[in-house]
Parts: structure tokens; C-alpha cells; sequence
């Protein structure tokens, strides 16, 4: 899978082995109850609001120590700052595609270990949709 947000790859799919790993997406809207009084149910209200939060981690591998730290400082600076819509390619035959609109990054996590940098995500948008 290749994620991309607003133009920069967070993971760059298969042809460089990178994978997002401990892939979770969690929807949530506003619900309001009402409980009249002396009544036999309660009254339940959709009033949209629609959230999606998305949370993933991946390993990218460098050439060497100081690009791994580079990168997961630069690349912690520039993510975090972003707005926009983040793409989920499957990189599948019929080429699967979702959207993830109005998105921020919520909390980022860089790490260099050597010649690896890891990278966790929380990202927090609106509307998750399958647009391909």
C-alpha cells in the first residue's frame, strides 16, 4: 500500500518494501438521545459531524546513519504542518484508491535507529471513501 498526504509519501508502497503496519481506521459521528419523560424509548438523532481517524506506523531504510536522522527530523517538520486529503493506494490490478478528506496530522512519531527511521501516525479527517 502507498499512502500519500498532500503531495509527500508517507509510505512508498511496494517497489521500495515499505508497508504501513498496524493499519486502524475508526469512524465516528455525533448521536444525540433524547429521553422524554414517561416514554417507552429513548429518541436518537444522527447529526453528522462525521470524524475519521486513521493511525499506522512504518520503516523506511536509508543509506546510512545520518540520513536516517535527517530525514526523521526533517520529515516530523514537514508532515506536521499539513492539511489536506490523504490517498490510500492498494497498489492492486485495479488500481483500489481511498480518500481520506480534511485531514491533519494529529500526532507524529519519528524515530532513527541507525540506517532505519520509524514513523507513527495518528491522523484525524472527515469523510473515508473508496473513490477508485
Amino acid at each position: 500500500m502507498r499512502i500519500t498526504f498532500d503531495k509527500t509519501e508517507l509510505v512508498r508502497g511496494n517497489s521500495y518494501c515499505e508497508e504501513a503496519k498496524d493499519l486502524k481506521i475508526k469512524g465516528s459521528k455525533e448521536i444525540q438521545i433524547s429521553t422524554p419523560l414517561r416514554a417507552n424509548f429513548v429518541s436518537v438523532f444522527d447529526r453528522g459531524n462525521l470524524k475519521t481517524v486513521v493511525t499506522f506506523n512504518t520503516t523506511r531504510k536509508h543509506n546510512d546513519k545520518n540520513e536516517s536522522e535527517l530525514y526523521a527530523l526533517k520529515h516530523a517538520a514537514n508532515v506536521s504542518t499539513k492539511h489536506g486529503s490523504v490517498l490510500f493506494d492498494l497498489e492492486d490490478c485495479d488500481k483500489t484508491l481511498f480518500c481520506l478528506s480534511n485531514a491533519s496530522i494529529k500526532h507524529i512519531e519519528s524515530t532513527s535507529y541507525g540506517v532505519l527511521s520509524t514513523h507513527a501516525y495518528e491522523i484525524i479527517g472527515s469523510k473515508f471513501e473508496n473513490i477508485k
